[in-house]
């Protein structure tokens, strides 16, 4: 038996749990058919919150990544088919957008919320929170990029179907995520979301936003001697660490940092050669990673390996070169990426990748990292002992102890 705040529900194993009142219990005939002792159909409890949010919210999800991968299809020379498909999905959305009440994870009305700085809630139309919405438009916006030059014919219903998108989704969407604010790595998200949408519709008033917004936009996320993340402090040390000294978190941030950067580089901001911040912050974990490439389990973080980062050192591999060289423990997490998954010049890597990944080999010198509070030891073993062959040693220290 479940219970809720609502019902008690029984839930037979092979059958479909079904709800009744409140304090009803629904029961089964083993014959597959629920029944409530009032007499009133029962309803599948699946059909309510909680259990159907993850349900909608992957298949918001999937639809995006559908429509991202059927407009690079048609760019890749798939056929107008395929740009159809993607204007289906995204004039679809554009219809509906906007009736989507805003909600957060527990489907409460976008009032009150203990992340606000300002009164807000963190809350979406499509999916629970402004930072997994943020995600979901650039992927829309995108795919909306792509398929600009071939949009479907007009008919009555639909005469524009540019300014439908536009000012049905991507707008409004922008709208969603520009009303939420939170100091850290949440924001790197929103920015993430901003820039995207406002290159894909060309209104820079969005770009600049993403990067110049007082307090929240990139640029302030980038300033190692600022004070714009939780508890008052910089976001990034001067090391590249991000403030939190987790490398979970560290990993959750750099990659909308990354994409960001990405974009605004089609502005003709260099960020990866101009912000010694992000640059120092993408080769931080190259640097302290363990022979297998794992990461260090530092302060609440979990154990990652940065093998599985590929996708994100497809666009940053471009950040760590400097006059022609580029760092050979990119290229290392690159190679090895790329051989295991053998198709791993995944979508980053086709779009923004580097064809040659250059010199490649794993760190195998210890490095003091002082701002961020490790010191890195290794020591080539003569024996197979271990994985790398390489012995390994963090210390970690400094004020957070």
């Amino acid at each position: 038996k479940l219970k809720t705040e609502t019902s008690t529900f029984e839930c037979v194993t092979g059958y479909e749990p079904y709800e009744c009142a409140v304090d009803e219990l629904a029961t089964h005939n083993g014959e597959g058919t629920w029944s409530c002792s009032s007499g009133v159909t029962p309803v599948r409890k699946w059909d309510r919150w909680p259990y159907n949010v993850l349900t909608h919210d992957m298949r918001h999800v999937e639809l995006a990544d559908a429509a991202l991968n059927l407009a690079m299809a048609y760019k890749l020379g798939a056929g107008d088919a395929a740009a159809q498909a993607v204007w289906d999905i995204l004039l679809e959305y554009a219809d509906e957008y906007e009736n989507y009440p805003r909600h957060m994870r527990d489907d409460k009305p976008d009032t009150v919320n203990f992340l606000s700085m300002a009164g807000q809630a963190d809350a979406g139309r499509v999916n629970s929170q402004a930072m997994e919405e943020a995600w979901w438009l650039r992927n829309m916006a995108v795919a909306y990029d792509l398929v600009r030059d071939k949009p479907p014919n007009p008919t009555t219903s639909v005469p524009s179907p540019v300014a439908k998108v536009e000012t049905g989704l991507l707008r409004p969407g922008a709208a969603v995520i520009l009303s939420f604010v939170t100091p850290g790595n949440h924001q790197s998200y929103h920015n993430l979301g901003i820039v995207a949408i406002g290159l894909a519709i060309q209104d820079f008033v969005l770009v600049s936003q993403a990067y110049e917004r007082y307090k929240w936009g990139l640029k302030y996320q980038l300033d190692t001697t600022g004070k714009w993340c939780s508890g008052g402090v910089a976001c990034l040390n001067a090391a590249g660490a991000w403030y939190e000294g987790s490398f979970s978190y560290h990993m959750v941030a750099l990659a909308p940092l990354v994409e960001t950067a990405v974009f605004l580089f089609r502005t003709g901001l260099n960020l990866f050669q101009e912000a010694a911040a992000l640059s120092n912050m993408i080769t931080l974990p190259l640097r302290t990673m363990m022979p297998d490439t794992m990461l260090p389990r530092t302060n609440d973080g979990l154990y990652r390996w940065l093998e599985g980062y590929g996708w994100l050192y497809e666009q940053a591999h471009s950040g760590t070169c400097r006059d022609g060289t580029c760092d050979p423990d990119a290229g290392y997490i690159l190679s090895l990426s790329r051989d295991k998954h053998r198709t791993s010049r995944n979508y980053n890597g086709i779009l923004f990748g580097n064809n040659e990944i250059g010199n490649s080999s794993p760190p195998r010198d210890s490095v003091l990292l002082e701002n961020a509070g490790f010191a890195i030891l290794r020591q080539e073993r003569q024996d197979d002992t271990n994985e790398g062959n390489m012995l390994y040693g963090l210390l970690k220290f400094g004020p957070h102890g």
